[in-house]
């Protein structure tokens, strides 16, 4: 399993657990449900030089420290990412996201345009199209249990986490994903009762369908799949209309949630691309008529990239 030495990054209320290597123009990576910075670990390692990646832990996942009280909704997520920016001196910045770090990186782009370059975001929460059919299963099922022994499970057997609750519908073959892996994202999770009620809290948040008003003026790439049922392709059309500066819609056929876990050279190249065609050439004027016209691209299907 690729690993690495996370570092913590004190903030105001908690200590942010991140991967930070490279220099250069950085790029702050948001994961999803399940995981951690880890997630984008197998296409960090095909990633160029001249960048700065920061993949961060968010509020409830991971090697996170929070207070048993600190809010884990999408906004403290975005508080903690706008310190973390600030506090590493790292402004502008591209963001990348998925699932609900996508959600993040929209609502943290609308919030704070002064400290976003750009975005690239894959399958995600678009605003306030939440998957909640999934959510509340999820929810039920905690409920049933107790959130820590279903998490809890799943570390003892690791097969239980490849069916549809956890990573059974988010990558498209489960059974790809080694139990050191399967481990690493849901023993942090599961490490006490508190962080278990975190991770559930963080479950509940993300059911919050309040509605963000306003559009974003960030450059963004989207890269979706056509597989996943919690984020459909219908998704990606909703989040353009919400796009002052929309740069390609990047399809791959039968790919589901996490890209970067099926494809990640694939995910390399287009974040490459993206990223120094932004550098290069700057964001479009600003205005309702400037953006750059749209480009969509079907990506060939091919295996998941090993």
């Amino acid at each position: 399993m690729w690993t690495y030495d996370r570092k913590l990054v004190r903030l105001d209320t908690v200590d942010l657990a991140c991967l930070d290597r490279g220099a250069g123009q950085p790029v702050v990576l948001l994961h999803g449900i399940f995981t951690n910075a880890a997630q984008y670990g197998r296409m960090l390692e095909r990633l160029p030089s001249g960048y700065r990646y920061i993949a961060v832990d968010l509020l409830g996942h991971g090697f996170t420290r929070i207070a048993d009280d600190q809010p884990v909704g999408v906004h403290a997520q975005v508080e903690a990412v706008r310190q973390l920016v600030e506090r590493l001196d790292l402004a502008p910045v591209h963001l990348v996201g998925s699932g609900g770090g996508g959600r993040v990186a929209q609502v943290f782009a609308l919030a704070y345009p002064e400290l976003t370059r750009s975005m690239l975001l894959t399958n995600c929460t678009v605003f306030d199209h939440v998957s909640v059919n999934a959510l509340a299963t999820l929810q039920r099922e905690f409920s049933r249990v107790g959130a820590r022994r279903f998490l809890m499970d799943r570390v003892r057997d690791p097969a239980l986490a490849r069916e549809d609750l956890c990573f059974g519908t988010t990558v498209e073959d489960p059974a790809a994903i080694p139990d050191d892996l399967v481990r690493h994202f849901l023993e942090p999770l599961a490490e006490t009762e508190q962080s278990a009620r975190n991770f559930q809290r963080f479950l509940t948040g993300s059911l919050d369908t309040h509605r963000v008003e306003g559009d974003i003026q960030a450059p963004t790439t989207l890269v979706w799949g056509t597989g996943s049922t919690h984020f459909p392709l219908e998704s990606a059309v909703a989040l353009l209309n919400r796009l002052g500066d929309p740069r390609m819609l990047h399809v791959i056929p039968n790919a589901r949630c996490y890209l970067h876990l099926d494809h990640p050279r694939t995910l390399a190249e287009l974040f490459d691309s993206a990223f120094r065609d932004i550098d290069r050439a700057g964001p479009a004027p600003r205005g309702p008529h400037c953006a750059t016209p749209l480009a969509v691209h079907l990506r060939g299907r091919r295996r998941p990239s090993p």
